[in-house]
């Protein structure tokens, strides 16, 4: 972990201190008698409020966030003392406006502009991923039990590849649950944005007035629940909100497709493109040879700068550096593709939703994973060029994702379901082990095959 202030490339007081923004509303917390408030403690501490206020009305989008904690134990004090926040200096900038200790009615404010130190801790390196994300990290000092921890804090901007387009979730967590949850959102009349709710979130009360629209939900005294075990990953289990401001997948794809029209390609790689086009006549052959030849030539490495968390680089850069991530895996295949002669474009999907995609709105949050559709004689192929080398015929590649994907073309207006749900090969073990009458005795194992 390094710290980097005043490092190059870090915005000029992405993180500072400043008083609530006036737009930004504040209730004080409903303390639970003891009797009741075992089902929201974990560790020494007792969570009271999680809120979060989302503004749709500024220039700049902004997210304010504040969580009020109360301390019970010594390991609940180590727990609390410790504040921080993890944001992307490329276009994101926090103002701190709390970091206090409420303490037999006095109040200790924590929150200084040279009281946080902040990191560049690259979490995702072991997976060789980097986003260039920072934390501001604060060590709130004296915490004692019997303090109430309270925290509150604005992120303003958005990644410009967005456009302004708004996406994004708040969840009521009744697993780790906290006393009161609320949330508040603002927005113009006329900047539609759509709420689905899934597993009974609280329901909205909204205000109309001078044009803006102030929807707010709240929650008090959740029941803490238990996540059967085994349950999918790609169902949603607690009380969720999803909101977006995209009516439609076509408008989703609409938003990408620009960035993977490019067709500059390296003139030394453009050479090989038209030498597997020479050695290889059948479109089929020409799809595999060349999924092949990027799966081999281009290792993986994500650089998520900014921007780059949700565009591929230019095709210069990826073939030069000799690198990239499923993004630019996806630009370079479809360029070289269309060069040789195939339909081909990136899809969007989710590595971890993907068959639950057709259960929620369409937005731009929804993908963590950039793939390629190919068209041929009227069959879709669905190819990863961030694979390892795969051998074989294009008929018999194996489809290593599940679900839907987004085409990201002209003509996608729809989800499109990834491959079939029938198993290429089925192959069934059956072993017998017979032990002699002695543990020294030699053991015989039959295996079939089919």
């Amino acid at each position: 972990m390094t710290q980097i202030e005043g490092a190059p490339g870090v915005t000029p007081g992405a993180v500072r201190c400043g008083p609530l923004p006036a737009w930004v509303e504040h209730a004080p917390p409903v303390v639970p008698p003891d009797a009741s408030a075992a089902g929201f403690v974990d560790n020494g501490v007792c969570r009271l409020l999680s809120e979060s206020q989302v503004n749709l009305c500024l220039p700049e989008r902004q997210w304010h966030f504040r969580r009020v904690q109360k301390v019970l134990t010594r390991a609940g004090a180590e727990r609390v003392s410790h504040f921080g926040v993890e944001f992307d200096p490329a276009y994101e900038q926090v103002e701190i406006h709390h970091v206090r200790i409420l303490r037999d009615g006095q109040t200790m404010e924590h929150a200084r502009d040279d009281a946080f130190q902040t990191f560049r801790r690259e979490t995702n390196l072991e997976m060789l991923m980097l986003n260039g994300r920072l934390t501001a990290s604060l060590l709130i000092s004296d915490v004692r039990v019997g303090d109430i921890v309270e925290t509150a804090m604005t992120v303003t901007g958005s990644n410009p590849a967005l456009k302004d387009r708004f996406a994004g979730w708040v969840t009521f967590d009744d697993v780790n649950p906290f006393h009161q949850y609320r949330h508040r959102q603002l927005r113009p009349v006329d900047r539609n944005v759509a709420c689905k709710p899934f597993n009974e979130p609280p329901a909205a009360t909204t205000v109309l007035a001078n044009g803006i629209v102030e929807a707010c939900w709240s929650l008090e005294n959740p029941i803490r629940r238990e996540i059967e075990e085994y349950a999918v990953p790609w169902q949603l289990h607690l009380p969720t909100l999803q909101f977006t401001e995209f009516p439609a997948w076509s408008d989703v794809s609409r938003l990408f497709a620009p960035y993977y029209q490019s067709a500059d390609l390296p003139e030394i790689l453009a050479g090989e493109i038209d030498r597997l086009a020479a050695e290889y006549p059948d479109p089929a052959d020409r799809a595999v040879e060349w999924l092949r030849f990027v799966q081999r030539e281009l290792r993986y490495f994500a650089l998520s700068f900014g921007e780059g968390g949700l565009v591929p680089r230019d095709l210069a850069s990826i073939w030069s550096s000799r690198f990239g991530d499923c993004k630019d895996a996806a630009l370079l295949y479809v360029a070289g593709a269309r060069r040789l002669g195939l339909e081909a474009c990136a899809a969007l999907t989710s590595t971890t939703h993907g068959i639950a995609l057709p259960d929620f709105l369409p937005a731009s949050d929804l993908f963590n994973h950039c793939i390629v559709r190919l068209r041929l004689e009227g069959k879709s192929y669905w190819l990863d060029p961030t694979c390892s080398e795969q051998a074989g015929r294009l008929a018999m590649l194996s489809q290593v994702h599940s679900g839907w994907g987004l085409p990201l073309s002209d003509d996608a207006d729809v989800l499109e379901r990834i491959g079939s749900d029938e198993p290429a090969q089925q192959v069934n073990i059956e072993d017998e082990v017979e032990f002699g009458p002695k543990p020294d005795s030699p053991a015989k194992l039959t295996r079939q095959i089919e």
